[in-house]
């Protein structure tokens, strides 16, 4: 299984990632901090992820945004959102994420 976690605070990419290997212990998972590297590594490798852990505010475009692509370019990812911030639940919900998680 490869998973793609996302967010632009380290601290919190590296908290992220530990939860899911913990979860996912066999997972291949591939740590990213701007949307560019998460597209150029799905480019380069040819490789779609099973499931993409998004963070949702970020700078430049949103974690909302960046699933919307990352659905035009693997359908059948899963999108879970994990923020800090409740009043995009709903929104997230629209795009039939698979979950949302909320940050400590």
């Amino acid at each position: 299984m490869l998973i793609y976690a996302m967010d632009d605070e380290p601290k919190m990419l590296r908290l992220l990632h530990r939860a899911i290997a913990e979860a996912a212990p066999d997972a291949e998972i591939k740590d990213f901090s701007f949307e560019d590297d998460l597209f150029n590594t799905m480019e380069e490798t040819g490789k779609k992820p099973d499931a993409v852990f998004l963070d949702i505010e970020m700078p430049g475009r949103s974690g909302l945004e960046i699933a919307v692509r990352i659905k035009e370019t693997a359908p059948e990812a899963g999108i879970v959102f994990v923020t800090g911030y409740s009043q995009y639940a709903v929104e997230a919900f629209r795009l039939h994420a698979n979950g949302y998680i909320m940050k400590p």
